[in-house]
């Protein structure tokens, strides 16, 4: 026993006497001959040094040590090549600013005339420009902001299958990546925050540009344009049947969260100041001055952000300093082009296991969902996932263009899904522009959606005239929707356009300012429609069989025939304030009371005078209002 405690003693003795004898290593001139941390130290290439092996690794990690490169590593025509790759458990440091690339000659060519690039995107396979392998975590940052470009299949921009403690930050340089099976950037489990202001465009089927496959126990910022296609044309050419196969493969999401967040998710906006150089408001060690709006976009069926996973829950902390943890201020996109494929701005959930997002989901930017002859949907709330609040200050849309077939939804809201409220200030719209096909602004499956405020638009337009605004008709419980100015000092006029289907609750319409253009269906039980302020509507309402309340005060204009239904049902008309239209009802009563309003009707489609209905009719005596009740025979 005393011989082998010697015989240990010495050898750990003569490892560390190396370790500390180990000189560092500079290039600063052309090279082929890789390297290695455990052989040549700290390693840094300067802006003069390149490094371009034959085959294998330019530079390995396989030591305690540091690697900074601000020169070349290439590699040409070379399959399972690398830049720089790091290996799990080791403590070190990888800041790239120069130029990695992992590339090949072969190039693609028009085989049949059609303006499209045939033949595969890339030849090569296994190709890196960083990688970090292993399961134990690599500790030390990454930061790359130089260029990476990598043509191959089954390869990516950085990958880090090894847990990483340290910050991730990739800003300023461009990074891409050809080839199907591709990332541009794909992390595992990240102890720190992920800051992504690079741009990074990806061309190959079912290429991903940015995959946090882990948990993140810091924040995601994403300031950067990420770009992600398998389409050969990402713009529909004039001759769409030479297309091959390979020209119309489908990528994965642009980008996926599939793991929990712990400091929220940001896709940013440039900063509106750019005087102040030092400023770092959305904390994600990257001066804000420098950096842009963050565009997120996939041409084709995958969605632009996908949030969630098939293999276990997904949570979205609170971002610092703000009340919700999904925040959107920049573009995020998703685009069919071709006929007959759907096409998603926003997925969240819907992937079989539940997607938390704590405080709630801010949209200041754009969302949109654009089809060509298919369903183009801006944000869809998939299954299992659930969040308290949205709020728009930008702008959620989805679209389908004149192709026979296309739908558009602005919102979805699918079955299992939760969201009780929505607060619009900005625009919420779906539009589809074929002569027939639906079109809806807000669409609930879930039954969850209790209240939408708007001060902002909601527009769900159809060519065909069959567009909805808002549609919740599943609902068993009361549904509200508030259209007011935000504050006093609101310049822009709030409107809806498109019809609100309610469920069977007692459903308010509550009105208070700018315009409406509603054929409303609110099902059974006892609604209430209220116009106040300045508000003009021209409504087509339907009100069922409840005993239903419509008030109109202040200087609101009601013009539009009612479907009062069976029940004991109200018309109230304040000073000011004037109905113009007819009403409608099978079994029911309609008492009407006139405080000085203006109550006039429009003959019906026959000809026929509304002014004198079977139905009882209550108003208070000239004497007892404060003016005289008006009524008026109009013609249609």
């Amino acid at each position: 026993m005393r011989l082998a405690l010697t015989a240990t003693c010495i050898t750990t003795l003569a490892t560390l006497l190396a370790t500390e004898a180990r000189a560092d290593t500079t290039v600063s001139t052309a090279t082929t001959t890789p390297l290695k941390t455990s052989t040549a130290g700290n390693i840094t290439v300067t802006a003069d040094g390149s490094i371009a092996p034959t085959a294998g690794t330019a530079i390995t990690i396989d030591s305690n040590n540091t690697v900074s490169s601000a020169g070349k590593i290439t590699f040409l025509g070379v399959d399972n090549a690398a830049g720089i790759v790091g290996n799990g458990g080791l403590t070190s440091s990888i800041t790239n600013s120069g130029a990695i690339s992992v590339d090949e000659t072969y190039t693609r060519t028009d085989t049949n005339g059609d303006t499209v690039l045939d033949g595969p995107y890339a030849n090569g396979t296994n190709r890196y420009a960083i990688r970090i392998d292993g399961t134990t975590p690599f500790t030390g940052a990454i930061n790359n902001t130089g260029a990476l470009t990598v043509r191959g299949n089954n390869s990516a921009g950085i990958y880090v299958a090894a847990p990483l403690v340290g910050n991730f930050t990739t800003n300023t340089g461009a990074i891409t990546v050809t080839g199907d099976n591709d990332y541009g950037v794909r992390l595992g489990a990240v102890t720190g925050n992920v800051a992504i202001s690079s741009n990074i465009s990806m061309l190959g089927g079912n290429d991903v540009g940015l995959a946090l496959t882990g948990d993140v126990t810091g924040q995601v910022v994403v300031h950067g344009s990420i770009t992600n296609t398998g389409y050969g044309s990402t713009s529909l050419p004039s001759d769409v049947t030479k297309l091959t196969a390979q020209n119309l493969q489908q990528s994965g999401a642009a980008m996926i969260v599939g793991g929990n967040v712990t400091g929220g998710v940001l896709i940013a906006a440039a900063p509106t100041d750019t005087t102040n150089t030092t400023a770092d408001l959305d904390k994600d060690g990257i001066p804000d001055a420098g950096q842009a709006t963050s565009t997120i976009a996939n041409y084709g069926a995958a969605p632009g952000l996908l949030v969630g996973s098939a293999s276990g829950p997904t949570t979205i902390g609170l971002f610092s300093g703000n009340t919700n943890g999904l925040i959107i201020n920049g573009k995020v996109a998703g685009v069919g082009v071709y006929s007959g494929i759907s096409a998603t701005g926003v997925q969240i959930g819907g992937l079989g296991s539940t997607v938390t997002v704590n405080g709630g989901i801010a949209v200041g930017g754009q969302i949109a969902g654009s089809a060509n002859g298919a369903l183009g949907t801006g944000l869809r709330l998939g299954a299992g996932a659930s969040t308290p609040l949205l709020t728009v200050s930008g702008s959620i849309s989805g679209a389908a263009s004149a192709t026979a077939g296309g739908t558009s939804v602005g919102l979805q809201i699918d079955s299992g899904a939760s969201l009780p409220a929505i607060t619009n200030s900005g625009t919420i719209s779906a539009t589809t522009t074929a002569a027939t096909g639906l079109a809806t602004a807000i669409l609930d499956k879930s039954n969850t959606l209790n209240s939408v405020t708007n001060s902002g638009v909601i527009a769900g337009l159809a060519t065909d005239g069959t567009g909805r605004a808002i549609d919740v008709s599943g609902r068993t419980t009361a549904f509200t929707y508030t259209q007011a100015l935000a504050s006093s000092t609101q310049t822009t006029t709030p409107g809806i356009s498109g019809a609100i289907l309610t469920g069977s609750g007692d459903d308010q319409i509550n009105i208070s300012a700018g315009v409406v253009s509603s054929k409303m269906n609110l099902g059974a039980g006892n609604d209430t429609i209220a116009l106040s302020g300045n508000t003009v509507a021209a409504i087509d309402a339907k009100l069922g069989d409840g005993d239903d309340n419509v008030t109109l005060s202040g200087t609101a204009s009601y013009s539009g025939p009612i479907d009062f239904g069976a029940g004991n049902n109200t018309l109230t008309i304040g000073t000011g304030s004037g109905f113009v239209g007819q009403f409608a009802t099978a079994s029911g009563t309609i008492a009407v009371k006139l405080n000085g309003g203006t109550l006039a009707f429009n003959t019906g489609p026959a000809g026929a005078s509304f002014c004198n209905l079977k139905n009882s009719f209550t108003a208070p005596s000239p004497s007892g209002a404060v003016n005289s009740p008006t009524m008026l025979c109009l013609p249609r």
